[in-house]
């Protein structure tokens, strides 16, 4: 795959965007995607460690979870570079920039809804 700049994730302060992202579609790699969310971080990694060791291949971890990119590094480092773990509900340039930093293998993030049809979800492979 080609990577390129992605304009929606481009920081308007910043020339050229820190983050290179492919658009990707997980669904052609495994069936499921959990997304994990909560409240305590450590509950959050046992959440996604036992979501991997029965076999889940995607694994979503929140944003708007306590201390998400210290999830998804944790989670990175246990499950190894090969694991598919991504981080869920991103909004910001920042919040980009935190999950990559992170180890996140995918982006996903929520496009608002235009005449062409209702809010739908853009996922994105870094």
């Amino acid at each position: 795959m080609v990577t390129h700049h992605n304009p929606a994730l481009r920081h308007p302060a910043h020339q050229e965007s820190p983050i290179r992202c492919n658009s990707w579609n997980h669904s052609e790699h495994t069936a499921f995607c959990a997304i994990v969310r909560g409240n305590v971080p450590d509950a959050a990694l046992r959440t996604v460690l036992t979501l991997a060791e029965e076999g889940i291949e995607a694994i979503e971890v929140s944003l708007t979870t306590n201390d998400a990119p210290a999830v998804i590094a944790r989670a990175r480092t246990e499950l190894g570079p090969e694991a598919l773990v991504g981080a869920e509900t991103v909004r910001t340039a920042d919040d980009a920039a935190r999950a990559v930093a992170a180890g996140a293998s995918y982006l996903v993030t929520r496009c608002s809804s235009t005449s062409r049809g209702p809010a739908t979800s853009v996922t994105y492979r870094c």
